[in-house]
């Protein structure tokens, strides 16, 4: 079978994927609606024997949690290209070479009605830690270079105010997007365009992206996200639009609009599957550096076992990017001359990822 019908092999193996996960869940919602009633009631039969817990009864100490990974991937590019590169990406952003795309470690105190005040501490490194708080458009922040290695360093507290309130300041993972910037954490091993362009992680408060600082300036965003959770499916529909007035002749808005809508299901035990279709506009350029319209689709299977306190995650996928517009594209084959690279409208990925974690929960 030569490259093209591998690619075309693997383009409708997603397809048929996508449909299988979407008619089962069909099936899977039918069963559970019929069934809904008597697991209500077998709920609610098992509330009324509880006991009460026991008032003399000490209150539990604080625990420290403390967690670690390791997360090293293969992209297969078909395209080859010279330089390495998956154009316009921050995270796994170098193909055809065994790379660590990120490693981390961290400790946390939950907040609790014993102990009020929490904390979280994460460092990180790796080729997704190198890009993946950086705009093509705004200019760095000082200190940025070692700034990026920060996961997370915050303090919350547990304010008794009704049934708790949590205040949290200090750098966090963000409002914003569905995927997490660690790929332990997603139902796929590469991100979606909306998640590289959108904040991964947030940090006090920000301005504009423009040197003019005036409110007319300033960029407005709006990020619609929801998910339907029913074992042994996972729904999720994500709608982005942003837009900006820029700071040049004519005062001309950018406009940035995305969605993706991934099905995961678990087939049985440690495997699932998942199957992402998504898109991405960027009309001026402003949010990925280069004018292009992309349709993606991500398929992927994933083995998980769980031992003891350790984690192992196995993934293969294959994704199909297709870009298109005035600065679309991808990367393809050898210098045409010196530092210039060919650029193709399609990308065909063939993905390997491993990632080990241990948390002491």
């Amino acid at each position: 079978m030569g490259a093209f019908g591998l690619k075309r092999s693997l383009f409708w193996l997603v397809v048929v994927a996508s449909w299988w996960i979407t008619s089962a869940s069909i099936i899977v919602f039918a069963d559970e609606l019929a069934s809904s009633k008597v697991s209500r009631a077998a709920a609610d039969a098992a509330t009324s024997v509880q006991q009460e817990p026991d008032a003399a009864s000490p209150p539990p100490a604080a625990k420290w949690q403390y967690n670690g990974f390791v997360d090293a991937g293969y992209l297969l590019d078909f395209n080859h290209p010279a330089n390495h590169l998956f154009r316009d990406r921050s995270t796994t952003f170098k193909v055809d070479e065994l790379d660590l795309n990120m490693a981390g470690a961290g400790v946390k105190k939950l907040a609790s009605e014993t102990s009020r005040w929490g904390m979280e501490l994460a460092m990180q490194v790796g080729k997704d830690s190198e890009n993946f708080g950086f705009s093509p458009t705004a200019p760095n922040v000082s200190g940025s270079d070692w700034l990026r290695h920060f996961g997370l360093a915050d303090v919350s507290y547990l304010a008794p105010v009704g049934k708790g309130l949590t205040l949290q300041a200090g750098l966090f993972n963000s409002l914003i997007g569905y995927d997490s910037l660690y790929a332990k954490d997603n139902f796929t091993y590469t991100r979606p365009w909306a998640g590289d362009y959108t904040p991964y992680l947030m940090f006090g408060v920000y301005g504009p992206h423009q040197s003019n600082t005036a409110l007319e300036f300033w960029r407005f965003f709006s990020d619609t996200m929801t998910e339907w959770k029913r074992d042994p499916l996972t729904m999720a529909f994500e709608l982005q639009i942003g837009t900006e007035r820029v700071d040049a002749p004519g005062n001309p808005s950018a406009l940035w609009m995305s969605a993706q809508l991934p099905v995961h299901r678990i087939v049985h035990g440690p495997w699932s599957v998942t199957a992402r279709p998504e898109v991405a506009w960027d009309r001026e350029g402003r949010w990925t550096g280069s004018v292009q319209f992309v349709k993606a689709v991500t398929g992927t299977l994933e083995y998980k076992l769980s031992y003891r306190k350790t984690t192992t995650i196995a993934r293969l996928e294959y994704r199909f990017d297709d870009s298109r517009g005035k600065g679309g594209g991808f990367f393809r084959g050898a210098e045409v001359s010196p530092g210039v690279i060919a650029l193709t409208p399609t990308q065909h990925l063939l993905i390997f990822g491993l990632i080990v974690g241990f948390n002491s929960q």
